[in-house]
């Protein structure tokens, strides 16, 4: 079943967002990951809020651990983030 993970980080701006994404090797409006559906980000009033909905937490587990060290050693991360899954009840997929 598909889960809903909600990424808040505080203290962090979309200037750190961006060096992330390019250091994971990510394109803004590119392909994400095998067994990830969507994803996007925004500003919050203390940092930034990724959502993504994912195959399963597994999946998403999976995937942070192949990349998050990279992040850390390349831009670091400010502040621990705020980690919460959900229940995808229905998703529309883009094109692709």
């Amino acid at each position: 079943m598909p889960v809903g993970v909600r990424i808040d980080i505080p203290d962090v701006t979309l200037d750190w967002y961006d060096a992330a994404v390019a250091t994971s090797g990510f394109l803004p409006g590119g392909p994400i990951v095998p067994k990830a559906f969507c994803h996007w980000v925004s500003k919050t009033n203390d940092g930034i809020c990724i959502v993504e909905v994912w195959e399963s937490e597994e999946a998403f587990k999976s995937n942070v651990k192949q990349r998050s060290a990279r992040i850390v050693d390349e831009v670091g991360v400010p502040a621990a983030p705020v980690i919460r899954y959900f229940e995808i009840h229905n998703y529309l997929p883009g094109l692709r």
